[in-house]
């Protein structure tokens, strides 16, 4: 429910934060999360719920704390070296979980290998969640793609 609650708070936000590039794929992203959240507590999937939250949140820690240390860069410009070296090990931790972890071993595991003993109800609630699933491995792609797109530019300079 803490994840539910947040993960509603992070996309009202977006109407009333500035709007940014990448405006649709994260209300996309939270919409998609939401619907996975509450699938997973509705048909009673919460084991394979969990795992899905566990893989998404791993890298979030890395990439708030890169954004702390860019905020004070202008001040302090020794924080610049600490925001690159949260940044890579968010882009690395990122790959792992993400494109890695998540499609290979939780999404693959739990929902093209799980014996189909689900009829009625609770197949059509795994067919919903195996979309949603998709949808955030496309996301997932698309950002990691703008991930290695800042990073070659971030080397660059």
């Amino acid at each position: 429910m803490f994840e539910f609650g947040t993960f509603g708070h992070e996309m009202l936000a977006l109407f009333w934060e500035v709007k940014r590039s990448d405006f649709w794929a994260m209300l996309t992203h939270h919409v998609a999360t939401l619907v996975l959240i509450a699938g997973s507590y509705t048909c009673n999937f919460l084991p394979i719920g969990c795992l899905v939250m566990m893989a998404h949140d791993l890298a979030d820690f890395f990439l708030e704390i890169a954004k702390v240390f860019n905020y004070m860069v202008k001040a302090r410009p020794w924080a610049q070296k600490i925001t690159d070296v949260f940044f890579v090990l968010f882009a690395l931790v990122f790959f792992v979980t993400r494109l890695v972890v998540f499609p290979m071993y939780i999404w693959w595991e739990n929902s093209m290998k799980m014996p189909r003993k689900y009829f009625g109800y609770h197949y059509m609630g795994m067919a919903m969640l195996n979309m949603f699933c998709l949808v955030l491995i496309m996301l997932h792609t698309y950002w990691m793609y703008l991930i290695v797109r800042m990073s070659l530019k971030m080397v660059a300079v």
